[in-house]
């Protein structure tokens, strides 16, 4: 009996069961002119700096194990795929992390130690200069509704447990008429929008601050049944602290 309980533990150690997923987290990124145009050397860089922070801080507060992704927000957004993807799993037998196919990172419950977990040197060694080169590219439109859809589409299909989105835009939608409408389902998204402030000249020639759009969109997310959302000037990087204790 004893032979054989051995031999089991060794099997389940050899081949640890696929753990299942519980949370997401998803970053959208708009890349179009309005929003990654005229900026200063660094200024994109350091804005993801300050939302991977929220990012590594919310995946340590999810429950474990998180599907972590990043989508475009583009004038395709519902078709786009993710620029960088993880699945953080908790630490299981010997320190050892179960998971599917993918980019396994160990995301620990909490932090002790003042060294990067796996999933920040994840963030800051793989997706930064992906979400970098992307911002390069640009985009010749923005749909956010769509990245919106694909967000939840993913996101649902993934988890049944508690869902994040962190959103990075303007929040000026310019996007082709023939493209769908969507009617937005965000139960259970619990929403960080982190906005650009500039001027957008209306049809009235009168120059609007971009917070305006911002609002709009917020008052959107809050109908379409998101839990909370908290809205953020991209300036505001101290406000990151604030965000993680309302959204988590």
């Amino acid at each position: 009996m004893r032979v054989y309980l051995l031999f089991l533990l060794l099997i389940l150690i050899a081949n640890p069961a696929k753990a299942e997923i519980n949370s997401s987290l998803i970053l959208a990124v708009d890349y179009s002119g309005s929003y990654v145009a005229n900026r200063e050397k660094g200024e994109i860089k350091n804005l993801f700096v300050t939302v991977n922070e929220f990012i590594s801080r919310a995946a340590q507060r999810l429950p474990a194990n998180v599907s972590f992704k990043a989508l475009s927000i583009t004038e395709a957004s519902s078709i786009e795929k993710p620029d960088c993807e993880a699945e953080g799993y908790a630490k299981g037998l010997f320190g050892k992390a179960s998971g599917g196919k993918g980019q396994h990172l160990v995301s620990p419950a909490s932090k002790k130690s003042k060294e990067p977990t796996e999933f920040e040197q994840y963030l800051a060694e793989i997706c930064l200069p992906r979400l970098l080169e992307r911002a390069k590219n640009g985009a010749g439109g923005t749909d956010i509704a769509g990245a919106i859809d694909a967000v939840v589409t993913i996101a649902k299909e993934e988890a049944q447990g508690p869902k994040v989105l962190v959103v990075m835009s303007d929040f000026y939608e310019s996007k082709a008429d023939f493209l769908p409408k969507f009617k937005l389902n965000l139960d259970g998204f619990r929403i960080l929008m982190i906005y650009r402030t500039t001027y957008e000249v209306n049809q009235q020639n009168i120059a609007e601050l971009t917070r305006k759009k911002a609002k709009e969109w917020e008052a959107k997310f809050r109908a379409a049944g998101a839990e909370e959302v908290f809205l953020m000037d991209e300036r505001s990087s101290k406000a990151i602290g604030r965000a993680v204790r309302k959204l988590l």
